[in-house]
């Protein structure tokens, strides 16, 4: 990601990718083993389950 929602971390591409469930096997895999270690991404992954929580509600 880039601009005001950037991190830091190079993951949080796959990690979007991955909460959309836009990812694919490899890239799930990766993430899955990435979240344990990253609470940046942790945090991330809250977040945009968050923002599409109010998308759903929104419709």
């Amino acid at each position: 990601m880039t601009g005001s929602h950037a991190r830091g971390c190079p993951a949080e591409e796959r990690v979007v990718a991955w909460v959309l469930r836009a990812a694919g096997p490899d890239e799930e895999a990766e993430v899955r083993r990435h979240l344990p270690t990253c609470e940046s991404c942790r945090a991330l992954v809250r977040e945009t389950e968050e923002t599409l929580a109010l998308l759903g509600d929104a419709v």
